[in-house]
C-alpha cells in the first residue's frame, strides 16, 4: 500500500522519514511543509491519504453537509504538543507584562478560529477573565489563506476582529 502522507518537520516522525522504522506493507510518499500550507491545500484539493488537521477545523468540517465528500477520519494522535499561547510575542513599548494586560490590547493571530487561538481564548477566559470582545482580534492570513474562510466561519458577534492592514506585516 502506497501512501501520500503530509506534515510538518516533527522530531516524532523522523524515524519514519529516515527509516530507521519502517514496515514491509505501507511505502509513504512524505511531503513535509508548513502546517499552514498544508491544511490550506488539503482543504481546497483533499490531495493526502494522510495528513496533520487542526482539530477545530476537522470538527467543523465534519458538521458540514457540503464537505462530506472529503470522507476524513481522525485518529487521536497528537505530533505537536507544545501550547502555542505560550509563544506569543509581545511589542516591549505595549505596557504588557501579564497576561491580565492583553485586556483592551491588539492582539495578532493567524486565524481567529484557528485551534490554538480558541485556545487562547479559553485560557484568557477561565484564568484571567479576559473576553474575547476585550481583546481586538486582528488576522494576519489574508481571507484567501484562511482555513476559516474555506470552512465557512463566520465573523462572531460583538468581537472586534479585523484583518491585516495590505502591505503590512506582523
Amino acid at each position: 500500500m502506497k501512501l501520500k502522507a503530509a506534515f510538518t518537520k516533527n522530531p516524532r516522525l523522523e524515524p519514519l522519514l529516515d527509516g530507521s522504522i519502517s514496515t514491509e506493507e505501507i511505502e509513504f510518499e512524505w511531503e513535509i511543509a508548513s502546517l499552514a500550507s498544508l491544511q490550506l491545500r488539503h482543504l481546497k484539493e483533499n490531495t493526502f491519504d494522510l495528513f496533520e488537521f487542526s482539530l477545530s477545523g476537522y470538527l467543523v468540517a465534519r458538521e458540514k453537509p457540503e464537505l462530506a465528500h472529503l470522507g476524513w477520519i481522525a485518529l487521536p494522535i497528537f505530533l505537536s504538543k507544545a501550547l502555542s499561547p505560550f509563544e506569543l510575542c509581545v511589542n516591549v513599548r505595549s505596557g504588557i507584562r501579564t497576561w491580565q494586560d492583553l485586556a483592551g490590547k491588539r492582539v495578532a493571530v493567524p486565524d481567529f478560529h484557528m485551534t490554538t487561538v480558541i485556545w487562547l481564548r479559553i485560557m484568557l477566559r477561565h484564568l484571567y477573565g479576559i473576553q474575547p470582545a476585550d481583546i481586538t482580534w486582528i488576522n494576519s492570513r489574508r481571507p484567501t489563506e484562511r482555513h476559516s474562510s474555506l470552512l465557512g466561519f463566520r465573523q462572531p458577534l460583538g468581537v472586534p476582529l479585523l484583518d491585516i492592514e495590505e502591505g503590512t506585516s506582523l
